[in-house]
């Protein structure tokens, strides 16, 4: 199961914001919009 937020635990322990979804690559077949959301940067 990919997630859309590859460094999930890090951002619940830490109260960091979660990316914005892009709606427009949502079921759109390819990885774009599932595995190429950056991780947080402070």
């Amino acid at each position: 199961m990919e997630l859309l937020e590859a460094d999930l635990p890090q951002r619940i322990a830490n109260d960091w914001p979660l990316n914005e979804v892009n709606p427009a690559t949502m079921y759109g077949g390819t990885a774009q919009g599932y595995s190429d959301y950056p991780a947080y940067q402070k």
